[in-house]
This record gives C-alpha cells, structure tokens and sequence, in this order.
C-alpha cells in the first residue's frame, strides 16, 4: 500500500470543510415547545399565535392581526414532516377569509436548536425571506420576520390565556 501524500490530504481536508453544512435535523416532536397561545403588540395593532401540538404529521397555528377596530389579517400556518425535513406552509387572508396570494409560501428548516427554529422561503416572489420562532423563557414566544429587502421584525408575544 503507499502512502497518500499529505499535500493530497490536506487538500482533501480543506475542500469537505467549505462543504455547507447540512440543516439540523428536526421532527415535529423537537417543537413541542411552540404549543401554547401567545399575544402581543405588532405593526400597530396586536398580534396572536395559537400553535396546536403535532397532530397527523402536521403542527399548526392559527395567527390574527387586529387593530382598534378591525381584524386585518388572519393566517394559516403548517408545518409537516417531509422527505426533504421539515417544511413550513402559511397563508394569509382578509378577514373574509380571501386570500392575499394566489398560493402558500413555502419554507424549509433551516436550523433548529433549543427552544428555536428558523425556516428559510422556497418562493421566489414575496416579501418574506426568513422566518425564526424562538422560546426566550417559559412565558415568552418570539418571532423574527426577515424580509427579503434585507431588514428584519422582532415581535414578542407573551403567554395568553
């Protein structure tokens, strides 16, 4: 057998470190820690997020945007287990339930660690390019919408009855 020249490993050594790694590896079990219902002000008006266990290989959220004197948007999220991991779907709509875009945005996990998870956007249209939920303490829930123009929302929403 002949020895492989060390040139050839380092060469070898450095090509796998600029690899990307790989999305961490969730299942719907791993965001147990969403499940709850929270609220919160948000762009003027409040914001609630009622998150639902996993249930028939899917988690949801029921969301709901209102102001003073009306509700201005409600939205649908799911999130599923695929062959791909985990994909997240949302849909927004007016309060008489007529969709704002012609289909769902579509998300796959990202990362996920301890008491957080971030999806990135599939679509290519839309002004949504990230979205991270995170869980900062038992009596807080955390969302950051980063937008696809570059900045990015950070909306506490406290536990809700």
């Amino acid at each position: 057998m002949r020895p492989v020249p060390l040139l050839l490993c380092v060469c070898l050594l450095g090509a796998a470190l600029m690899l990307p790694a790989p999305a961490t590896a969730a299942t719907l079990a791993d965001l147990g820690w969403m499940v709850g219902n929270w609220k919160g002000p948000a762009m003027g008006g409040t914001l609630e997020e009622r998150w639902a266990p996993a249930a028939g290989a899917t988690m949801s959220a029921l969301v709901r945007a209102t102001n003073a004197t009306d509700t201005t948007m409600v939205e649908v999220i799911v999130i599923s287990e695929t062959e791909d991991g985990l994909e997240l779907r949302l849909r927004q709509f007016g309060k008489d339930l007529t969709p704002r875009t012609p289909e769902p945005a579509h998300f796959r996990l990202e990362s996920a660690g301890e008491r957080t998870v971030t999806f990135v956007n599939l679509d290519e249209e839309g002004p949504l390019a990230k979205l991270t939920y995170s869980r900062p303490s038992d009596d807080l829930f955390q969302l950051k919408v980063g937008l696809r123009a570059g900045n990015e929302m950070v909306i506490d929403l406290p536990k809700a009855e």
